[in-house]
């Protein structure tokens, strides 16, 4: 099941890059300030759903970290991998996944984002992005929204630096 939510990751993981032109990404509608998402913001939460090929559904509501017993509890479940996302300057962003056979993170995705109202895409420069709706974005926290398809889901990040 891990492929349905981590259809929300795919185009992170994707590095192909396109051509295309200049435009102001900066200017979001002033819903959401966009330097408020520079950072590196470590997945703490997540709640929601994924339906199966077979149409069963698995519900989940869990808080994240990567001690041995949360990662332990999290692959079990088999719906979504433990990630951290790297805001920069210049619609910048870099993906990590936290690998548990070696207890470190490791970058998985290096492209760009963009952010209009509180509509935010990742992998703007891959063949297929995807876009979030930013529930809500604080100095310390960062909690998106997605619905598409088998997959609905609620993630909190919180700020690491």
């Amino acid at each position: 099941m891990k492929k349905y939510f981590f259809l929300l990751l795919l185009p992170l993981c994707m590095g192909l890059m396109a051509c295309g032109d200049d435009d102001d990404d900066n200017d979001n509608g002033g819903d959401i300030k966009i330097e408020k998402l520079y950072g590196l913001w470590e997945m703490s939460h997540a709640q929601g759903y994924v339906v199966d090929d077979d149409g069963r559904r698995t519900t989940f509501n869990v808080d994240v970290n990567t001690t041995p017993k949360v990662v332990e509890a999290i692959e079990e479940l088999d719906v979504f991998d433990i990630v951290r996302f790297e805001f920069k300057s210049g619609n910048k962003f870099i993906g990590y996944e936290y690998n548990s056979g070696k207890e470190e993170w490791r970058q998985y995705a290096d492209n760009t984002f963009s952010l209009k109202g509180n509509q935010l895409t990742l992998g703007v420069d891959t063949s297929r992005p995807e876009t979030v709706t930013i529930k809500s974005l604080t100095d310390n926290q960062f909690v998106y929204y997605m619905k598409d398809g088998e997959v609905d889901v609620t993630v909190t990040f919180k700020k690491i630096k």
